[in-house]
């Protein structure tokens, strides 16, 4: 704790020494310098120096640059279309001519039908079966059979058996039956099912084959067909129950009339089969009776 004490003691002084050293060693070798320090000049002739006054630092502005944003220009690409060629199809030249519509061309139809049964009864069914033939040059297209009934039929079914869409539809008259396409040769057949709902009379049925061409003879294009209704409709007979009559019983008379031991004109009836065991029965219960009396 002394020696501390004495260094410190000792450092103090020392500083200040060392100090003028320094500023001695300064002042010989850099006279212009220890001037500076000191702020003063030795005159040239050795006597007081004088004093030099500092030169005065006058501040240089700097400017301060703002940088400037300069944008960085975007390329946009541009777009150059590419043509594209169009492609014009050639047309195939075909040396198949053309063909005319066959329903434009000659064609003699015709129709012929049956009906069954024939005569028929009130209430059955009556069958109508057309036939529709194609006696050419040309083949059809687009025929039709159309019918009229008579209002004592009531229509039932009807089809078509050909080329094609062919179809049957009833109509307020009677039936449209399409036939369509129909070659040469060629044929066409309708069938058509009626109730007779009339009790008597004749049932006249018209039906007609015909197509958009032209027929050079039209006159067999339509068939006609006659049926008669006979018979009546009986309904079945009532069994009727019949009463018979049975025979009497005759009474057998006991004792042969008037005389002997038996009662005059008494008689009993015939005994039929449980009858007579009954009466056996009895005169075997009264014949024991009578031996088990006598026995006693």
């Amino acid at each position: 704790m002394q020696t501390m004490t004495f260094v410190r003691r000792v450092a103090a002084p020392m500083r200040f020494l060392f100090a003028g050293l320094l500023i001695a060693g300064l002042s010989s070798s850099f006279p212009s310098l220890a001037q500076t320090l000191t702020g003063k000049a030795s005159s040239p002739d050795g006597g007081v120096p004088t004093s030099t006054p500092l030169p005065t630092l006058t501040p240089t502005l700097i400017p301060t640059l703002t940088p400037t944003l300069i944008p960085t220009p975007t390329l946009i690409p541009t777009l150059t279309p590419t043509l594209i060629p169009t492609l014009t199809p050639t047309p195939i030249v075909s040396n198949t001519p053309t063909p005319t519509p066959t329903s434009n061309r000659n064609h003699d139809l015709e129709l012929t039908g049956t009906a069954s049964p024939s005569p028929v009864a009130p209430g059955a069914l009556l069958t109508y079966d057309f036939l529709g033939t194609n006696h050419g040059p040309s083949a059809v297209v687009g025929s039709q059979v159309v019918g009229t009934l008579p209002s004592s039929v009531s229509f039932v079914s009807c089809s078509v058996m050909g080329i094609g869409a062919v179809s049957c539809v009833p109509t307020v008259q009677g039936f449209n039956a399409n036939t369509q396409n129909v070659g040469f040769p060629g044929t066409v057949s309708v069938h058509v099912v009626v109730m007779v709902v009339a009790s008597s009379g004749t049932i006249q049925t018209t039906a007609t084959f015909s197509s958009a061409g032209s027929d050079p003879d039209p006159s067999n294009n339509t068939a006609t067909l006659s049926t008669p209704i006979q018979g009546v409709v009986t309904p079945p007979a009532t069994a009727t129950p019949v009463l018979t009559s049975t025979s009497t019983p005759t009474p057998t008379p006991i004792g042969g009339g008037g005389g002997g031991n038996g009662a005059p004109g008494t008689s009993i009836p015939a005994l039929g089969p449980a009858g007579r065991i009954a009466l056996l029965l009895a005169l075997f219960a009264a014949g024991w009776f009578m031996i088990s009396r006598r026995v006693s």
